[in-house]
C-alpha cells in the first residue's frame, strides 16, 4: 500500500489546534461558512460568466472593456471560495482529499487558472480595440468557452462532493 500524498488526520488535528474545528462545528458554523462561499460562487461565475458570454459573441452591445472592470469582483468570489474552501477541507480533510468529486473540481480549477493565464499573456491585448458590436477573434472566443465550461464543471463537481462519499479502497489506491 502506498501512503497517502495527504494525511486527512493531521489536517483536522492541525484544524482543532487553530480553531477551524471549533468555528465549523458551532451551531451556525458550517451553514455560515457554506453561504460565504455560496456569494463568492455569485461572484465568480456572474462577472467571470458574463465576460465568457460576451467573448463568445453570445452577448452584445456591451464593451468587452466595460465588462472587464467587473473581474475584479470575480475574484473577491474566488478568493471567498478559497478561503470558506480550505476551512471546508481542514475540518474534514477525510471527506474532501479522498473524493473524486473534490479531485475533479481541483483540476477544474487548475485547467481554469491555466486557461486564464494563457489568455491574459497571448489575446487579451487585443479585445481593448473592439466595439460594443465587434465579434471577439476566435482564440478569445475559445478562451472563453474552456473558461465557462471549466467554472461549470467545477460548481457542479463541487456541489456533488456531499453526495458522493464512497469508500476509499473502491477507487483510491493511494487513500489506504
Amino acid at each position: 500500500m502506498m501512503d497517502p500524498i495527504f494525511n486527512p488526520a493531521a489536517i483536522i488535528a492541525w484544524g482543532k489546534s487553530v480553531g477551524v474545528a471549533t468555528l465549523m462545528s458551532a451551531r451556525w458554523g458550517w451553514a455560515s461558512v457554506e453561504v460565504i462561499h455560496f456569494i463568492g460562487i455569485c461572484l465568480l461565475f456572474g462577472t467571470v460568466g458574463m465576460f465568457d458570454l460576451r467573448m463568445m459573441n453570445a452577448v452584445r452591445g456591451i464593451s468587452l472593456m466595460a465588462l472587464h472592470r467587473l473581474v475584479p469582483y470575480g475574484v473577491l468570489g474566488f478568493a471567498l471560495c478559497v478561503m470558506t474552501g480550505a476551512l471546508f477541507v481542514i475540518a474534514a480533510a477525510d471527506q474532501y482529499l479522498y473524493n473524486p468529486a473534490w479531485q475533479l473540481k481541483m483540476l477544474m480549477l487548475v485547467i481554469a487558472g491555466v486557461n486564464m493565464a494563457a489568455f491574459y499573456l497571448t489575446t487579451f491585448t487585443r479585445l481593448a480595440a473592439l466595439g460594443e458590436d465587434d465579434a471577439p477573434p476566435w482564440t478569445a472566443r475559445l478562451f472563453a468557452a474552456i473558461s465557462l465550461l471549466s467554472w461549470i464543471a467545477a460548481i457542479t463537481a463541487g456541489r456533488v462532493i456531499t453526495a458522493y462519499r464512497p469508500p476509499g479502497w473502491f477507487w483510491c489506491a493511494w487513500c489506504q
